[in-house]
């Protein structure tokens, strides 16, 4: 039993296995320029280490932090060191990064007040006709990449079903943002 036991506790703590992780990327904003696409949020990385410690190593959280206020306007390629990597345990080590860079193409933050549209879906019940629609606030503003924002000319809100009703009503609702924009403006619509 007790050869047995040694045995064991040297496999887990001397053997030397290899495993894979997933690396989560955070991005630091930038004060002047917004991401004008989504990047990658994660990589793998491939971790070298006794078995033991290997076994709990997918609940480890691995993530490194790119600084956008590091870049100018443009597409920019980010090729990552391991010494980024946060987050390995003791007697762990990182042998490989896939994929070994990142690309990232920022641009101009711009504001822009659109105009706010409610997206009505369905039709209304037999016999009844939609009068009329409103919404408040009539507009909303948002902040974002220069190159989607300018070519967008109105901003839609979340679907709102007329299927059911029948008096006047009023609803809360969210508006539908492209991803990368942003809302500037906190009023309830």
């Amino acid at each position: 039993l007790l050869i047995g036991l040694s045995a064991w506790t040297w496999i887990q703590t001397e053997t030397q296995s290899e495993t894979s992780i997933k690396v989560s990327i955070e991005y630091i904003s930038s004060d002047q320029l917004s991401l004008a696409e989504i990047p990658r949020q994660s990589i793998s990385a491939v971790i070298r280490g006794a078995q033991g410690k290997l076994r709990n190593v997918q609940d480890t959280e691995l993530y490194t932090k790119i600084d956008l206020n590091d870049f100018n306007q443009g597409r920019h390629t980010h090729e990552f060191n391991f010494t980024e990597i946060k987050g390995l345990a003791e007697g762990l080590e990182l042998l490989r990064l896939s994929p070994t860079s990142v690309e990232i193409e920022l641009d101009q933050e711009i504001t822009k007040e659109l105009p706010l549209e409610p997206n009505l879906v369905g039709v209304t019940r037999e016999g009844w006709t939609l009068l009329s629609k409103s919404i408040s606030p009539s507009s909303i503003t948002l902040s974002g990449p220069q190159k989607l924002l300018s070519n967008i000319d109105s901003i839609k809100t979340e679907p709102i079903s007329i299927e059911n009703i029948q008096n006047k009503v009023s609803l809360q609702t969210k508006a539908f943002l492209p991803e990368l924009l942003k809302i500037k403006s906190k009023r309830t619509i």
